[in-house]
């Protein structure tokens, strides 16, 4: 398991992942009735339909039992949420929260706190998505598992869990959401341990016998993100704007002393609209 220094993300889940689990002991006794629990087994397979001569033809042979657990305390909503996982076909074994590698996928474990009558703030590992959606992520900069959507599994594993601090404030004459995560949250990327790349230093597509090969951005408050989304209603019509600070989430650019791929910095800006046309739905967005 990879605790060093440098991986916070790793240490950070653990911890939280203790915190829960101590406070749950603790109060046991008092709140057994008051934990929702649920789950579920799911099994999965896949084979490859084309030869690969970088990948084995098992793209997916995995045994998954997810463990979702809620308490609803006096002043606060407790959320735990992990899956076991069982992956013949995987390309690491080592545990790593934040690659989604291992035999603990830690989905979420936070805490849900209402500190002021207008304002509501989530703390911990959790997932985190805004915008229009539809599979097209314009203005939502959180984490994605591309890995997981290409090898197969529901759409539900496409979101990948971030280690953030997110705040909601409701006005009259609009609603404010921030999210802050003090360590980069980067995709799931395609890096050749299940799929295939294109690596450019090679001139040919790559896969697990070339994986590719990334500086990472693990230091804690100094590659920090920050999203931002003002949002109203006007009329039937919802209209909101965003702001993000941070990196790419993919490794798209690179660093010529260490040949390496890297995040470069990255700030975007946007704007979306859905509601009614008609007997139908509108939406759009934009950034």
């Amino acid at each position: 398991m990879r605790l060093s220094p440098k991986n916070c993300h790793v240490s950070c889940g653990m911890w939280i992942l203790a915190g829960v689990l101590a406070s749950a002991l603790v109060l046991m006794p008092r709140v057994a009735l008051s934990l929702n629990v649920h789950g579920f087994v799911d099994l999965r397979s896949g084979l490859r339909l084309q030869d690969d001569p970088h990948q084995r033809d098992a793209i997916l042979n995995e045994a998954r039992a997810q463990l979702d657990v809620t308490h609803y305390g006096p002043v606060a909503l407790w959320k735990l949420r992990a899956d076991a996982v069982c992956d013949e076909a995987a390309g690491e074994y080592e545990q790593d929260f934040e690659r989604g590698y291992g035999i603990l996928d830690l989905r979420e474990a936070n805490v849900l706190v209402t500190p002021l009558d207008f304002m509501d703030v989530k703390i911990g590992r959790q997932i985190l998505t805004w915008g229009t959606g539809d599979l097209l992520f314009i203005n939502d900069m959180f984490p994605k598992d591309w890995q997981s959507f290409f090898s197969g599994r529901d759409e539900e594993y496409l979101k990948a869990p971030s280690d953030a601090v997110f705040a909601s404030m409701f006005f009259s004459w609009g609603n404010v959401d921030v999210a802050y995560m003090p360590g980069f949250e980067h995709d799931r990327y395609i890096s050749g341990e299940r799929i295939s790349y294109y690596n450019p230093m090679l001139g040919r597509r790559a896969g697990a016998d070339d994986p590719l090969e990334v500086k990472q951005r693990r230091s804690w408050f100094d590659d920090d993100e920050l999203s931002l989304r003002v949002s109203r209603n006007i009329g039937s019509y919802e209209v909101a704007a965003y702001a993000y600070t941070g990196y790419w989430k993919n490794p798209v650019g690179f660093d010529m002393p260490s040949a390496r791929q890297t995040f470069p910095r990255l700030r975007t800006y946007g704007a979306s609209i859905r509601g009614n046309a008609g007997p139908g739905l509108f939406h759009a967005e934009l950034g």
